[in-house]
């Protein structure tokens, strides 16, 4: 449903190729070859070091973020949630549901998204953090919890359709969808010229940017024969969530995983 950036996806690839073969080395310096043989403390100061050596090419990449990244695939809870996380959604799933449970939320607070258990009666139910350790705490607590995220806080928008056909009919012709039109247009995307058959399932995400004030959108007709859609966004003033419901929380749709 939408255009890749390829210039991007090969930059990346080489800096992630860059920083592995660094960490391979200095493993063996250490005299290791497996990462989880290390302390936590080690593994922080290898992975480090070989992000900071890899990346003396990439002068704009994201370090912090990347550390991060290193050091959840090294935490004992990440790889196998990825796995669980991967087996379960291996099958096709409702494209709105959302996801839940603890492995869905290591996984994604190990990317780098502060996450929290979330109800649709109080919203969010405790401070949303990417730390791995005290996301296995907060759903150790409530195993069976939606996994909810920043809505208005979030890098990046989703847009959820359960029918790519209603969805290119309807850019056209909705009111309320300019916002989704511009992120289309902004982003470079480009939707499909014949979108096949009713009520294939789509998903994009798009880049926020600092100036956004683009709000929640929901499109739900009732129709047998009509698609619905759903764009997760908003905005926030100081504290206060603009543009979006539950104070600016919403469960992680399962399609991101």
């Amino acid at each position: 449903m939408f255009k890749p950036d390829a210039l991007a996806d090969k930059a990346g690839a080489i800096l992630f190729e860059k920083i592995e073969r660094r960490l391979e080395s200095i493993l063996a310096e250490h005299g290791f070859s497996d990462p989880s043989a290390l302390t936590p403390t080690q593994m922080n100061e290898v992975s480090q070091r070989a992000i900071v050596e890899a990346t003396g090419c990439f002068p704009i990449a994201n370090l912090g973020q990347l550390a991060h990244g290193f050091r959840s695939f090294a935490h004992p809870a990440f790889m196998p949630a990825w796995d669980r996380v991967r087996a379960a959604t291996a099958v096709g799933r409702d494209p709105f549901e959302f996801s839940s449970g603890l492995d869905a939320a290591v996984l994604l607070a190990g990317f780098g998204l502060a996450v929290a258990p979330f109800d649709f009666q109080h919203g969010i139910l405790e401070k949303p953090t990417n730390d791995i350790d005290i996301v296995v705490a907060m759903f150790s607590r409530r195993p069976d919890a939606l996994v909810g995220y920043d809505i208005c806080g979030a890098p990046f928008y989703v847009l959820l359709t359960d029918c790519v056909r209603t969805l290119v009919k309807l850019l056209g012709t909705h009111p309320s969808l300019f916002d989704v039109r511009r992120l289309f247009e902004r982003n470079g995307g480009s939707l499909p010229a014949n979108p096949g058959n009713a009520f294939v399932p789509g998903m994009v995400i798009f880049a926020r940017e600092p100036s956004d004030m683009i709000s929640t959108i929901l499109v739900h007709d009732r129709k047998p024969d009509v698609g619905s859609l759903m764009l997760h966004a908003g905005w926030r003033v100081k504290d206060q969530a603009c543009g979006a419901p539950y104070d600016g929380y919403l469960p992680v749709p399962v399609a991101l995983l």
